[in-house]
């Protein structure tokens, strides 16, 4: 397993800066986080941005991880209706195309926030319209990870429904599973460790009666991150696990302190 850092956990001025943070902090990879407006144009502008990724990959010495299309968790751009898919679906094509340029593993398509999977409807809304860009992942050998809150019945109806390909697998949060009353450990083993696309790993502190804290770092929280190292060992996964924690303090300070845990946990296993 290799251990990479999101640039939302970089919390740096620009891109270049992120890379360089996530270098000196010890990660052995960036995940490129697309957060707003701005960023779908940089990725409509695929040949321009696979560019820019491929320099500063070149210049920190530092592989990507995937590309994170957090924006779509501004709309219910893939759970809504087929016009609104058919909307970013081109987008989606076009984050693939930049990936294989940048030699990213995989882009990450998260549905939280507004494009969130609620019911059976939305899930197969989400199967159908990705279900339409797989085949442009299996062209560009670039993995489509779904990221969501899906327990595995719900991710099995899914992974079925998009052929198996090995080109669409699981992103699994195991913050975010947790914070859903799932057990990650559990869910990692279910899957096992070919239909996992990566693992972030990110801390939430859970407390009765109060909603999740997700402003803590690793290790300061509620997961059970030795049994999340001892399930993915059991599994034999070997792809990314990207830390995703915000930065408390320091940006550098906490990256450096969040990466030696993951690799002082991962190793103990």
């Amino acid at each position: 397993m290799r251990i990479g850092l999101s640039t939302l956990s970089a919390a740096a001025a620009d891109l270049d800066a992120a890379f360089a943070l996530a270098r000196v902090a010890g990660a052995e990879g960036i995940e490129v986080v697309y957060t707003d407006k701005a960023a779908v144009k940089a990725i409509e502008r695929w040949a321009d941005e696979a560019e820019k990724l491929t320099a500063l990959s070149k210049k920190h010495s530092l592989p990507l991880a995937a590309l994170n299309l957090t924006f779509l968790r501004d709309s219910p751009a893939l759970v809504g209706t087929r016009q609104a898919a058919a909307r970013w679906q081109p987008i989606l094509r076009d984050a693939l195309t930049v990936a294989a340029a940048a030699k990213a593993d995989a882009v990450v398509v998260p549905f939280f926030g507004r494009n969130a999977i609620e019911t059976q409807d939305h899930l197969d809304r989400a199967a159908e319209t990705l279900a339409e860009v797989v085949e442009g992942a299996e062209e560009a050998s670039v993995v489509l990870g779904v990221e969501s809150t899906l327990n595995f019945v719900q991710q099995q109806f899914l992974l079925d429904f998009l052929g198996n390909s090995p080109f669409a697998k699981i992103c699994y949060d195991v913050g975010d599973a947790l914070a859903r009353k799932l057990d990650p450990p559990s869910g990692i083993r279910d899957l096992g460790g070919e239909r996992i696309a990566e693992v972030h790993f990110k801390d939430v502190r859970i407390t009765e009666g109060q909603p999740p804290d997700f402003r803590v770092e690793l290790g300061d929280g509620s997961v059970d991150y030795r049994a999340v190292a001892q399930a993915l060992h059991a599994v034999g996964y070997k792809g990314w696990v990207v830390l995703e924690p915000p930065p408390i303090g320091d940006p550098l300070t906490s990256a450096r302190k969040n990466i030696e845990f993951a690799q002082q946990v991962l190793a103990a296993t």
